[in-house]
């Protein structure tokens, strides 16, 4: 009986092979989808602290410019 079984088996069918190759190609486009989302959200944390970054130098330069514009008006009065 053992026999007749393993003399009737031709190994792995066509479909059975198609099959796990397309839940592989499946897992592996989920796994790369995740990747880049994150990668994404990581650029957008970048990007959000230059903005924060660069917010902040254009407030103190300002702050700087009126500082030095009220020197110069004190200056100019005496």
């Amino acid at each position: 009986m053992i026999k007749e079984k393993i003399e009737n088996s031709r190994g792995v069918s066509l479909i059975s092979l198609a099959i796990t190759v397309m839940v592989l190609v499946i897992l592996s486009n989920i796994v790369i989808y995740n990747i880049r989302g994150n990668l994404r959200v990581e650029k957008l944390k970048e990007m959000q602290s230059d903005i924060s970054n660069l917010r902040d130098k254009v407030s103190s330069y300002y702050a700087e410019k009126r500082s030095n514009t009220n020197k110069n008006a004190i200056w100019k009065h005496q």
